[in-house]
């Protein structure tokens, strides 16, 4: 004799079974995880994207701006006019550097080294410079002939800081000639 099957089951716990993921559920979820942890170890999401708590990339992962050498200054806009890198007596010296965004101090330090074939010395320690009216340039004008009398001829690299012990901000090379063909 045949047994009929119930078509009725129960609601009881017993009967149930359990279906637990697949093995391939599993090696997802895993790779995700993986991908997850190596997206923050290279990515660095806190540091460089501000999450987490990050205060944003570090100055001195910043390439420093360009400090642009010349004979004058735009004065309304604090750009350089007639752009050179070599001044003899007779010449305007300007420099300026600009920013992409206002900086929040009202000053910067400018220090001045003298290039030497055989090394570099400090011509004028760091000095503050006030900020250009626009917040986001330092621009400066003046003769030639007065940092000739003071530093000599000769190659000089400028470089900006925001803090003493910090990355230069913005630097630039320009020579000093003692006459026009030196």
């Amino acid at each position: 004799m045949m047994r009929r099957r119930s078509q009725a089951r129960s609601g009881g716990r017993a009967g149930r079974q359990i279906r637990r993921p697949s093995g391939w559920v599993l090696g997802w979820a895993a790779a995700a995880v993986v991908l997850v942890g190596l997206a923050v170890v290279v990515g660095r999401p806190a540091t460089e994207h501000e999450l987490l708590g990050g205060s944003g990339p570090s100055p001195s992962a910043a390439t420093p701006r360009p400090i642009v050498f010349g004979a004058t200054l735009d004065r309304a806009t604090g750009r350089v006019v007639g752009r050179t890198g070599r001044f003899a007596p007779g010449d305007g010296f300007a420099y300026a550097a600009s920013f992409p965004e206002p900086l929040a101090a009202g000053s910067v330090l400018v220090e001045v080294v003298r290039l030497d074939d055989g090394g570099s010395a400090v011509v004028q320690p760091p000095l503050a410079q006030d900020v250009f009216a626009t917040g986001d340039a330092v621009a400066v004008e003046l003769p030639a002939e007065r940092l000739i009398a003071a530093w000599g001829a000769g190659s000089y690299e400028m470089r900006m800081y925001l803090a003493a012990d910090g990355p230069a901000v913005a630097i630039g090379r320009f020579r000093l000639q003692a006459d026009g063909g030196d």
